[in-house]
């Protein structure tokens, strides 16, 4: 428990305060440049907190919890859900299915602080080097303008957007470890 409260604390910061500048970036903004250096931020941020030391989050029991992270207007929470047994919800991805193979251990709803319809975060476990790659030939369709689209051996980072830069898709691969497809509408 204690290490999926300081990954999830880690998280929410990291994605959160990456994503609110980037909703901000957009309005004043319309630029792929300034979207690419905020994910680029999140993915430095997200990948520090997903170093996990190979520390099994899934064989925990599901718990919901509410983080007051003092960020938004009201002060923003932030709900999150751990364990094994957690449902992936298409609707929370922009209508993505869950990638073949992989184990949904953590889903949080950054919606409030964000100000947005939608912002969920799914962190999976079994996401390889293939089903990353098949995930972002799907999301594709959806998600067209690709801001950035790198894969090494071990790692891979696919963030995308829709044509009107309303709705954007981060994928964070990490062979091994844990990874997360983010969703922001």
């Amino acid at each position: 428990m204690k290490y999926i409260l300081i990954m999830v604390v880690c998280l929410v910061l990291s994605l959160a305060g990456c994503s609110g500048r980037q909703a901000s970036e957009l309005r004043n903004n319309d630029t792929a440049s300034g979207l690419e250096a905020n994910y680029k931020a999140e993915a430095e941020q997200s990948e520090k907190a997903a170093d996990n030391s190979g520390y099994d989050f899934t064989q925990e029991d599901t718990q919901e919890m509410v983080i007051k992270t003092g960020i938004g207007e009201d002060g923003g929470d932030v709900t999150v859900k751990t364990g094994g047994n957690i449902a992936w919800d298409p609707e929370k991805v922009g209508g993505l299915p869950q990638p073949e193979g992989v184990t949904v251990f953590m889903e949080m709803d950054m919606s409030e602080i964000l100000g947005k319809n939608f912002a969920y975060s799914y962190s999976v476990t079994g996401l390889t080097k293939e089903g990353f790659q098949e995930y972002i030939k799907l999301a594709s369709d959806t998600f067209p303008k690709v801001i950035e689209n790198t894969l090494s051996d071990a790692e891979g980072t696919f963030i995308a957007a829709t044509e009107d830069n309303e709705k954007q898709l981060h994928v964070r691969f990490i062979e091994g470890n844990l990874s997360y497809i983010q969703y922001i509408d």
